[in-house]
């Protein structure tokens, strides 16, 4: 209802009474009860919620949530539970926007994981309480202009300040007010914190050298190859040998087997014979497809196969002129020393082939293509005819495709070979259609299918089946026994060079009987470890301090095979590892540990430098807070003795109703 309305002095009156006593009772009866009714209100319902408004709520039992201790003014602060719970809904509010809990701004990163800026903890809010009274016994106040600033920068518009306010259900004033609040305790942190953003030069430089370690080692190694002999003696019987061989990865078995094999039949068109090849049977059977743009397929096949079949041939050295005169010398000299026979006898410069230009092959380009696209066509005319047989319903008689007699009605040159097999190598040697394109076709074509696709080769285009496929297998052992022994031989040579190695350990320390050998790291002085290798005509090599993943600048085997001992880093001084085997099993090393020192100041750049400086002052700043901003740590639980006694009186009552329970 409008002013207007409730003061309009005719509305008001319309019964011309504001009290209306019903007809037939006492008016003075009737307002009395009325007042009675008013004082009983008062008394049971108004008193209580004055008290509450009065007291803080609760009928006046507002519990002591939080208590720290100021250490400096030795003065005892206690926030009640409605304050707390204020300031947690306020905080909780600006969350994200205006305020940072110091629980998710300095969480380590294991915290980090699931951590949303309105996740607000008791201990957040207890800091900011401790903070704030902090702040206004330090009389720290916040300017004008700089409220003015932030809050332009966090909202970006009176519009959106404005839509924050009224959901907030604030006005823009009162959330100004508590802005200001809240930032007084951020000029707080910034002004404890600023020496940290100082960053020490010392620990950068400290931090980048404990990063870039650099390590010292000595490596005795011996060639595996030396043992074979040995080895050889100890071949066990072929029955050993057949059981040790078919132990072996598939892969290592696989070397000895067969190679994939086919039986191929391939129709082709010979392009270099003479005279040239007859086309017409062909395009007649297969002519282009109406509205073919014969000068882009012409174009298509020249850039397809340029590198294939447009080749410029490799210039000739010229031949001596023998019509050659001499000189006016007469003497065959040409006047600087120099005869003419040693000026033929130069080689010449060959320069390397290029593929003709377009325009110097057209026709030539344009007769192969419109060979290639009907050799294309009579292949996918016998795939589908092959598929529609095949798809017949079984009972129906099907039509056999005769690949050769249909070639060689077209005037193709036909090849059908390879009864016990041709590998990919013999299909890349046939005569004149032989190429990797064709030959991997066929090779990964099933049994009685065609190759996918026409294949133009330097000498031909062909098309090709797969007659017959014979996968690989193991050949009868008395075939590949020579190789299987040479294989064992390889392997047992890898153990004895390698037992023999580590042997040197046992010479040179004593090794406890109760620790076994491949976890027992003795320390062994460098110049026993080199006078032994050198006796034993073991190679020594010594890898002077390199950082990890560092080569030095002409890199060994053993600096590749000290690449992939993780564990060697983390040896101490002079301790020497069990000796092993490169994974190539050529060679055994044992590995001496020597030291391990910080990388030379002077390599550091002005980059890192800066980078280094920048982390160590981030972290220097983030460990800070979490021992001194955040209510759980260090400072505030410990020095300011914060304390949560109404949660302790409840974590106390529920332990007794667990004991009791």
């Amino acid at each position: 209802m409008s002013d207007k309305t409730e003061h309009d002095p005719e509305l008001l009156d319309e019964h011309g009474e504001l009290i209306h006593v019903p007809e037939g009772q006492s008016r003075l009866r009737y307002l009395a009860t009325i007042a009675l009714v008013l004082f009983l209100l008062v008394i049971f319902v108004v008193a209580d919620l004055f008290q509450t408004t009065v007291t803080g709520g609760n009928g006046g039992d507002d519990p002591v949530y939080m208590t720290w201790t100021d250490p400096v003014a030795k003065k005892s602060h206690a926030i009640h539970a409605e304050d707390f719970t204020k300031t947690e809904q306020l905080l909780s509010m600006l969350a994200g926007q205006v305020y940072f809990p110091p629980s998710s701004q300095f969480a380590t990163p294991d915290e980090r994981q699931g951590i949303r800026p309105g996740d607000l903890t008791d201990e957040d809010v207890a800091s900011f309480l401790i903070y704030e009274q902090l702040a206004k016994d330090a009389n720290i106040e916040v300017s004008d202009a700089e409220h003015k600033e932030f809050v332009r920068s966090a909202f970006g518009s009176k519009a959106n300040l404005d839509g924050f306010a009224r959901q907030a259900r604030m006005s823009v004033l009162q959330l100004s007010n508590q802005i200001r609040r809240v930032r007084r305790v951020s000029r707080l942190h910034e002004l404890i914190s600023i020496g940290l953003q100082v960053p020490d030069s010392n620990a950068a430089v400290e931090m980048w050298q404990d990063q870039r370690p650099e390590f010292k080692f000595q490596v005795i190694s011996a060639k595996a190859a030396d043992f074979e002999a040995q080895a050889k003696t100890e071949v066990p019987t072929d029955e050993e040998l057949t059981t040790w061989f078919h132990e072996r990865p598939p892969f290592e078995q696989q070397r000895l087997f067969t190679q994939p094999r086919v039986q191929a039949q391939v129709a082709y068109v010979d392009l270099i014979a003479e005279p040239a090849f007859d086309a017409t049977a062909l395009l007649a059977a297969y002519p282009a497809a109406e509205g073919t743009d014969v000068d882009q397929l012409t174009r298509n096949y020249y850039d397809l196969n340029q590198r294939t079949r447009f080749m410029r041939p490799e210039e000739e050295v010229p031949p001596a002129d023998d019509d050659a005169t001499d000189d006016d010398s007469g003497d065959g000299d040409s006047g600087d020393g120099e005869s003419q026979d040693d000026k033929k006898a130069e080689p010449q410069e060959v320069k390397p082939t290029e593929p003709y230009e377009f325009e110097e092959v057209k026709d030539r380009a344009q007769a192969e293509a419109a060979i290639y696209a009907a050799m294309s066509a009579f292949l996918t005319d016998v795939q589908d005819r092959k598929v529609a047989e095949e798809s017949k319903p079984e009972g129906e008689p099907r039509v056999e495709i005769d690949f050769k007699a249909e070639a060689e009605a077209l005037g193709l040159d036909v090849y059908t070979g390879g009864e016990d097999g041709l590998t990919r190598e013999d299909l890349m040697a046939a005569e004149v259609w032989g190429d990797p394109r064709m030959a991997s076709q066929l090779s990964f074509t099933q049994e009685g299918s065609y190759a996918v696709t026409a294949a133009v080769s330097p000498g031909a285009i062909a098309v090709g089946r797969v007659l017959k496929k014979f996968e690989r297998e193991e050949p009868p052992f008395d075939q590949i026994r020579d190789d299987v022994v040479d294989m064992w031989a390889k392997e047992r040579a890898a153990e004895l060079c390698t037992e023999a190695l580590d042997g040197v350990r046992l010479v040179l320390a004593a090794k406890p009987e109760d620790v076994d050998a491949a976890n027992w790291k003795p320390v062994i002085e460098l110049e026993a470890l080199r006078t032994t290798a050198t006796e034993a005509n073991y190679s020594f090599y010594e890898r002077d301090y390199l950082g990890r993943g560092e080569n030095p600048d002409t890199v060994t085997a053993a600096d590749r095979f000290l690449r992939t001992q993780a564990d060697i880093y983390e040896l101490e001084d002079g301790q020497v590892i069990p000796a092993q085997i490169a994974r190539d099993k050529s060679e055994a090393y044992l590995v001496r540990f020597d030291s391990k020192r910080a990388k030379d100041v002077s390599e550091i750049d002005v980059q890192n430098y800066e980078a280094y400086r920048s982390r160590i002052s981030r972290e220097s700043f983030e460990e800070f807070g979490r021992s001194v901003f955040r209510g759980d740590g260090a400072w505030l639980k410990e020095t300011m003795t914060l304390r949560f006694p109404y949660n302790e009186e409840r974590e106390a009552e529920r332990a007794k109703e667990s004991e009791a329970g």
